[in-house]
C-alpha cells in the first residue's frame, strides 16, 4: 500500500528461479496515494528437496527515488510428493458441472489420471461415498504407471449441494509375494495393473448355472451378480469381475483428502412481469422498461429470448391492423441470452425503438432448456405492445445531459440577460476543448421522416460566444432523407463559452432552442515522470537518463525548454568537456497520441548537491510542464594494498599499489609446482563517502590464474574494504608472462598489474609411465596367488626440495600396488612393486595415480591380459598310460609329449603326491621314475617329452594312479598311470610266538600261519637244528599255493623248570625268497601239590576199569588239552576240549595186561 501523499513506483528485484514465479519480477508497479494492491507470488517446485529441505529466494522491494524505502522479503517453500498424484485436477478439487435433475441423464462426470511416483507397486482405493463414485474404485499401480479414472456425481434424483466435500484417497505400498518369514516367495502378479472394473468371461459354474435357470424361469426379473454373455454348446458364458492378485502390504496407508463440489437441483424461477404496454412513441424515439427474473434453484438457469409477432387472430380487439408489408420489430431485450447463477436474479432492459408507424403487438418468449413445463412451472411469456407516431423531424442527439443542473448562475440566458433560462424546453450540446485555439467540431444529423421536403434554419439568440460558429445555418432536407449539421468550437481563453441557437422549420410548428456550451480542459500532455534523481556521480562522469513527453491528444503539440530555468548549468566549465546539465532536444513537436524522448545528461563538476527545476512550455497548453532534477557530485578516494605472502595476518610484506598514470605494479609468483597453488592477497579500501564500482579485466585469459573473493565487477560501499586473492594454481606447464590485470575503479581509475610466474612439474622421475604385463595366467578360485611382479623406480631429481609421493590407487583383486606415503629427499629413490594376478580371461587396464606433494598427479598406466593356462597331451590317447604287469626287477619305459596351448609362457613341474600311511610319494612307492624332475619352461605352442620308467623292486598289486603336474599356481591331472608287478611275497603271521607258563611235564601247542600272497607257489622247510630242546614244529615241510595260507603246529614242551625259556633264530627256508625267522618264548613251573589227585584202580588182568575225571574251565575261552599218560596199562583220549565257563568228564581206562 502507498501511505504517502504522492504517487510512487515500487521496483522489484528477484533472481531467476525455477520454483518461484512473480509477474512483477525485475519490473515495477506504480501506485497512487492511499492505494493498496495485492500481488501474487506462485511457488511451483519441480522436484522434492532432500531431507525436507526448503527452497529460498530473496525478493527485494525498493521505492524509486527514495533510498530509505527498501525491504527484502525471503520467499521460502517446501516441496513434498505423495506416492500417487492426481493429474488433470487443479488443487485436488473436483468441480462437477451443475446437474439438472430434469435432464435425461442427471449426472456429471470428470475424467482424470492417477500417476504412481513410488518405486514399488501401490494399491489405491477411493473411500465410498453416497453420491460421488469413482471408476475404478480400487486397483493396483505398478511403479511409475498411470491409471485413468472417471469420477461421477449422481444424486439419484435428490436435491443435493456439496461444497468441498471430502472424499479420502488412500494408497498403500505392496509386493506380490506368498508365505511369511523364510518361506516368503516373490511371485508375478496374475494381472498387471489390476482394478475392480476389469472383467473376464468364463464358463458359469454349476451354482451360477442354477441361478441363471431360476432367473429365466421366473416371471419377475431376478438380479444376478454377473452378466450372461452368450451360450456356447449349452454352457453359459458369464462376465464377472476379475479377482485381485495375491499381494502383501509392506507399508502404512497414505491418505490424501480430495474435495468434491457439486450441485443437483431442478430449475425454478420467478418473474412478476408478464405484460408490458409502452406509451405512444414517435419514430426514432426510445422508451425503456426494466424487469427482473429471479433464479430460485441451486443450479444456474440458462435462457435466450425470442420475440414473436402476435398473429392477427390473437391481437387485442382495440389493436389496429398491422402494417403491410411488415416493419422491423421495434422491441429489444438485453441481455438476449445468458445464464442466471443459482439463487440470483437478472435485470432485463426492454427497449421500444420504432422505426416506422404501426401498432406493435409481440410476445417475448424466454426459452429455458432446463425448465420442464408443468402446472407448477409455466413457460415465461411476456406480452409486449406499443404504438408509434410519425414526427415532423428527428434530431439525432444523445440523451439529455445534466449540464443545466450544474450551469453557473452568472451566465447570460437566451435573451442575452444575466439570469435563468426562460425557455421551457432547451436541448444542450456540450463540448470540451483540449487546450486553447483548438478547433473542435460537433456533427449530428436531422432526419425528415415525412413525405414532404422542407427548409430549416439555425438562428443565434441572445449574446452568442464568438468561440461558437454554425457552418450549416440554413438549408433544405428532402423527404425521407437526413441532413448533417456542423458546429465548431474554437476557444481563445480558458472558461465556459455559451451560445443559444433556435432551430426552425419553415411552414411547420417546429421551433426548438439549443444551448451550445464549451469549456477548456488541460490537454493530456505531460512528462512520463516529474522528477529524476541521478544520485551520486563521479566528477567528470556522465549519467544519462531518458524521459518522454507524452501526448494523449489527437492533435500535435510543440514544446521548448526554458534555458533560464537551468541556472547556467548548460555552460561548459574550464577543465571539463561537457556542461553539468544537457537536454536533447531542447524543443520539438510531440505527435498526436505519441511521445518524444528527451535525453538528460548529468555530469557534475563539483563535490556538492545539485537541484534543478526545469520549465517546459507547450503551445496551446494553458499550464507549463515542470521537471525536477537532482544529483550529487563526488570524487573517488580509494586505496589498494597487495600482501605478497598469504600465511600471516600481521601485514608483513604489504605494499600500496599505484595508479596506471603513475606506473605499473609487478606481481611475481615465481615457479609453482603443478596442482599446487600460490596466493597473494589484495585489499581495496573505499575511504570516500560514496559507494564506488569496480571491475577486473585481463588482456589474456589463463584459467590457472584466478581472482577469488569477489565478482569480476561490483560495488564497494563507503568505508568498506574488499579482501580478494590472486591465486595461481597450475595444472599444466604454463607461463604467466605477458598477462596484465587491470582493476578499474569508478570507471576511470585504473590499476595495472603485470603478472609473472610459471607452472612447472615436480622433478620426480618415474622409470616408466606405462607397463604391459602381457598375457598372464588366471589364478583359479581358492588357488594360491602367483602374481607377476614389476618394480617401478621413482627418483627425486630435484636438487633442493623434498617431494612427497602417495599412491592413490585402491588395490583390486587383479592388481596390487605395494606403496606407502613416502617423502623423498633430494636424490633419493623408491622402489614400488606392481603385482598382477588376473582372475578373469580379459584385457586389463589400470590407471595408477600417484599424488606428488598432495596436489600434482602422475598416472602410471598398467596393462595386462588374463588367459587360461592350458598344458595338454599332444596325443590324447595317452591320457590313460598303461605299464602292464611285469615281473619285479624288470623295467618298462613310456614317453609322453605335452604341449603348451596357452598364449603365454608356461612353467610346470611333475608333482609326486604323498601316499597316505607310507611316507612316500605315490610314484616313488610304485617304483616309477620320471624325467624331467625339475621345473620345465614352455613357450606358447612349444612341446616337451616326459619320460616315465616303471622299475618295480617288489611285487605290486595292480594300481591306477593320476600323474599330477603343477602350473599357474594349481595342481592338475595330466594323465592316468596303471600297472602291476608279479613276484614272491611270503610272510609268517608273526615273528615272535609266546607260550606263557607251562607246568613241568606238560606241553602247549600253538598255530603259526604262513601266508603266500605272491603270484607263484611257495615251497618252504623248517631247519630242525634251529628248534632247540624245548620246541618242535610240524610239519617240517610244506608247499603253499599262491594266494593261500598254511598253519604250522608249534609245540612247547619244557624239559626243565625256568622262568625264561627262549629259542631265537628258528629258520624257515623258502625257495626263491629270503629265509624267515621265528622266536619262541615261554616258562616252566612245577605242578602244585594241591592240584595232584590220585585215582585208584582195581581190575582183573585184561579187563578194563574206567574212572572219570571232571575238568572245569573257569575262563571265557575254550581249552584244548592234550593229556600225557605214562604207563602201558592206562588209556585215555589224546585231546580233550573244555568250553569256556564249562566242564567235561575225562575218562581214564585201566587195562592191565597181566
Amino acid at each position: 500500500s502507498n501511505d504517502g501523499v504522492v504517487p510512487c513506483t515500487v521496483l522489484f528485484e528477484m533472481e531467476s528461479s525455477a520454483c518461484f514465479y512473480f509477474s512483477k519480477a525485475n519490473g515495477s508497479e506504480t501506485m497512487e496515494p492511499g492505494e493498496s494492491r495485492q500481488l501474487q507470488v506462485i511457488f511451483k517446485p519441480l522436484k522434492v528437496g532432500e531431507a525436507g529441505a526448503s527452497e529460498e529466494l530473496p525478493l527485494k522491494m525498493s521505492v524509486m527515488h527514495n533510498s530509505y524505502e527498501s525491504e527484502t522479503l525471503l520467499l521460502t517453500g517446501t516441496c513434498f510428493s505423495n506416492d500417487a498424484l492426481i493429474e488433470d485436477i487443479e488443487d485436488d478439487e473436483f468441480k462437477f458441472d451443475e446437474v439438472d435433475l430434469n435432464s435425461p441423464n442427471p449426472s456429471s462426470h470428470i475424467a482424470f489420471t492417477v500417476r504412481s511416483k513410488a518405486e514399488v507397486p501401490l494399491r489405491f482405493e477411493f473411500k465410498a461415498h453416497e453420491h460421488f463414485k469413482f471408476t475404478p474404485n480400487s486397483g493396483h499401480l505398478p511403479a511409475g504407471a498411470t491409471k485413468d479414472v472417471v469420477a461421477k456425481f449422481d444424486t439419484g434424483g435428490e436435491n443435493k449441494t456439496y461444497k468441498a466435500e471430502c472424499v479420502e484417497f488412500s494408497t498403500t505400498k505392496i509386493e506380490y509375494s506368498t508365505g511369511e518369514g523364510d518361506e516368503k516367495q516373490v511371485v508375478e502378479p496374475s494381472v498387471v495393473g489390476w482394478d475392480d472394473s476389469m472383467k473376464e468371461v468364463r464358463v458359469a459354474t454349476e451354482e451360477e448355472a442354477q441361478e441363471i435357470a431360476k432367473a429365466s424361469e421366473s416371471e419377475e426379473p431376478v438380479p444376478l451378480n454377473f452378466k450372461v454373455v452368450e451360450v456356447v454348446n449349452g454352457a453359459s458364458m458369464i462376465e464377472v469381475g476379475m479377482e485381485e492378485p495375491v499381494h502383501t502390504v509392506t507399508g502404512e496407508p497414505t491418505v490424501q483428502p480430495l474435495r468434491c463440489t457439486g450441485v443437483a437441483d431442478v430449475t425454478k424461477f420467478e418473474c412478476e412481469t408478464r405484460s408490458v404496454v409502452f406509451k405512444s412513441a414517435a419514430m426514432f424515439q426510445k422508451r425503456v422498461h426494466r424487469f427482473v427474473v429471479s433464479n430460485k434453484g441451486e443450479t444456474q438457469l440458462s435462457y435466450n429470448w425470442a420475440l414473436e409477432n402476435v398473429p392477427m387472430a390473437s391481437r387485442p380487439v382495440d389493436a389496429a391492423r398491422p402494417a403491410h408489408p411488415a416493419v422491423p420489430c421495434p422491441f429489444i431485450i438485453e441481455p438476449s441470452e445468458g445464464a442466471i447463477p443459482a439463487q440470483s436474479e437478472q435485470q432485463f432492459t426492454l427497449t421500444f425503438f420504432p422505426l416506422e408507424v404501426d401498432d406493435f403487438c409481440y410476445v417475448a418468449r424466454c426459452n429455458m432448456p432446463s425448465l420442464v413445463i408443468s402446472e407448477e412451472s409455466q413457460e415465461l411469456l411476456v406480452s409486449l405492445r406499443g404504438k408509434s407516431t410519425r414526427p415532423i423531424v428527428h434530431i439525432e442527439l444523445a440523451d439529455q445531459n445534466d449540464y443545466l443542473s450544474r450551469r453557473p448562475p452568472n451566465l447570460r440566458n437566451e435573451l442575452g440577460l444575466f439570469g435563468q433560462i426562460e425557455a421551457s424546453s432547451v436541448r444542450v450540446i456540450e463540448l470540451e476543448s483540449r487546450g486553447t485555439r483548438v478547433r473542435n467540431t460537433k456533427r449530428f444529423h436531422v432526419i425528415n421522416p415525412t413525405s414532404n421536403s422542407y427548409e430549416f434554419s439555425w438562428i443565434p439568440q441572445g449574446n452568442p460566444s464568438p468561440a461558437w460558429s454554425c457552418s450549416t445555418s440554413k438549408g433544405m432536407i428532402l423527404a425521407g432523407k437526413r441532413g448533417e449539421m456542423v458546429f465548431e468550437y474554437t476557444p481563445d481563453e480558458v472558461g465556459i463559452a455559451e451560445s443559444f441557437f433556435r432551430f426552425k422549420i419553415e411552414g411547420t410548428s417546429v421551433d426548438e432552442v439549443f444551448l451550445f456550451t464549451g469549456s477548456v480542459i488541460e490537454p493530456v500532455v505531460a512528462f512520463d515522470r516529474q522528477r529524476i534523481d541521478f544520485g551520486a556521480q563521479l566528477l567528470g562522469g556522465v549519467l544519462t537518463d531518458t524521459i518522454h513527453i507524452m501526448n494523449d491528444e489527437s492533435l500535435p503539440f510543440s514544446f521548448n525548454f526554458d534555458a533560464m530555468s537551468m541556472g547556467g548549468a548548460g555552460d561548459v566549465l574550464p577543465g571539463f568537456r561537457r556542461p553539468v546539465l544537457e537536454l536533447m532536444p531542447m524543443s520539438g513537436l510531440v505527435p498526436p497520441n505519441g511521445r518524444i524522448p528527451i535525453t538528460v545528461n548529468f555530469s557534475p563538476s563539483e563535490e556538492k548537491f545539485y537541484n534543478f527545476n526545469l520549465i517546459c512550455h507547450a503551445r496551446k497548453k494553458p499550464n507549463q510542464l515542470n521537471l525536477n532534477l537532482k544529483g550529487e557530485g563526488y570524487a573517488v578516494h580509494t586505496k589498494l594494498m597487495l600482501t605478497e605472502e598469504s600465511g600471516g595476518d600481521d601485514g608483513d610484506g604489504a605494499r600500496e599499489m599505484i595508479e596506471s598514470r603513475r606506473g605499473v605494479n609487478y606481481v611475481d609468483f615465481g615457479n609453482v609446482h603443478l596442482n599446487e597453488k600460490l596466493v597473494k592477497k589484495l585489499c581495496i579500501t573505499n575511504t570516500g563517502k560514496f559507494n564506488v564500482d569496480y571491475s577486473w579485466s585481463k588482456n589474456r585469459n589463463n584459467p590457472m590464474l584466478q581472482i577469488l573473493g569477489c565478482k569480476t565487477s561490483g560495488s564497494l560501499r563507503k568505508g568498506d574494504k574488499l579482501d580478494l586473492t590472486l591465486e595461481f594454481s597450475p595444472v599444466t606447464e604454463t607461463s604467466l608472462e605477458g598477462i596484465i590485470l587491470t582493476c578499474t575503479i569508478a570507471g576511470r581509475y585504473d590499476y595495472m598489474f603485470q603478472i609473472g610466474g610459471s607452472g612447472v612439474r615436480p622433478n620426480l622421475h618415474f622409470s616408466f609411465t606405462e607397463f604391459d604385463f602381457g598375457s598372464r595366467f588366471i589364478t583359479a578360485p581358492g588357488a594360491a596367488l602367483e602374481p607377476s611382479e614389476s618394480v617401478l623406480l621413482v627418483t627425486n631429481r630435484d636438487l633442493e626440495n623434498s617431494l612427497s609421493i602417495d599412491c592413490a590407487f585402491v588395490n583390486q583383486r587383479a592388481m596390487r600396488v605395494e606403496s606407502k606415503p613416502t617423502v623423498l629427499e633430494p636424490g633419493d629413490a623408491l622402489e614400488i612393486p606392481f603385482l598382477f594376478a588376473p582372475r578373469e580371461a580379459k584385457d586389463f587396464e589400470f590407471d595408477v595415480p600417484f599424488l606428488v606433494n598432495g596436489t600434482s598427479k602422475q598416472n602410471v598406466k598398467i596393462k595386462g591380459k588374463g588367459v587360461y593356462a592350458r598344458l595338454e597331451l599332444v596325443d590324447l590317447q595317452q591320457s590313460a598310460l598303461q605299464f602292464g604287469s611285469i615281473v619285479e626287477g624288470s623295467n618298462v619305459t613310456r614317453n609322453v609329449m605335452v604341449v603348451n596351448k596357452s598364449s603365454a609362457e608356461l612353467t610346470f613341474n611333475i608333482v609326486d603326491e604323498m601316499k597316505v600311511g607310507f611316507g612316500k610319494g605315490i610314484l616313488e612307492y610304485n617304483d616309477i621314475i620320471y624325467f624331467p624332475a625339475g621345473p620345465v619352461v614352455l613357450g606358447p605352442r612349444e612341446t616337451v617329452t616326459i619320460n616315465l620308467s616303471f622299475s618295480p623292486q617288489k611285487r605290486l598289486m595292480p594300481f591306477t594312479e593320476d600323474l599330477m603336474v603343477r602350473y599357474a599356481g594349481e595342481t592338475r591331472k595330466l594323465l592316468t598311470l596303471s600297472g602291476a608287478a608279479t613276484g614272491f611275497e611270503v610272510m609268517l603271521e608273526t615273528d615272535a610266538l609266546p607260550f606263557g607258563v607251562v607246568m613241568a611235564g606238560s606241553m602247549r601247542t600253538r598255530k603259526l600261519n604262513f601266508e603266500n600272497s605272491g603270484d607263484m607257489p611257495a615251497r618252504c622247510k623248517w631247519l630242525e637244528g634251529t628248534f632247540g630242546e624245548d620246541f618242535s614244529i610240524s610239519p617240517i615241510e610244506a608247499n603253499v599255493p599262491p594266494g593261500s595260507e598254511f598253519a604250522f603246529d608249534v609245540t612247547f614242551s619244557p624239559t626243565y623248570i625256568s622262568d625264561d625259556i627262549r629259542q631265537e633264530g628258528i629258520k624257515l627256508l623258502v625257495d626263491g625268497s629270503d629265509p624267515l625267522t621265528l622266536t619262541c618264548t615261554g616258562s616252566c613251573v612245577p605242578q602244585p601239590d594241591d592240584t595232584i589227585n590220585t585215582l585208584s584202580f582195581t581190575s582183573c588182568a585184561r579187563k578194563e576199569n574206567i574212572q572219570n575225571i571232571k575238568i572245569s574251565n573257569p575262563t571265557d575261552k575254550v581249552w584244548t588239552l592234550t593229556p600225557v599218560m605214562k604207563g602201558v596199562h592206562w588209556f585215555a583220549m589224546d585231546e580233550v576240549s573244555v568250553p569256556g565257563k564249562g566242564s567235561v568228564d575225562y575218562c581214564v581206562t585201566y587195562y592191565p595186561l597181566g
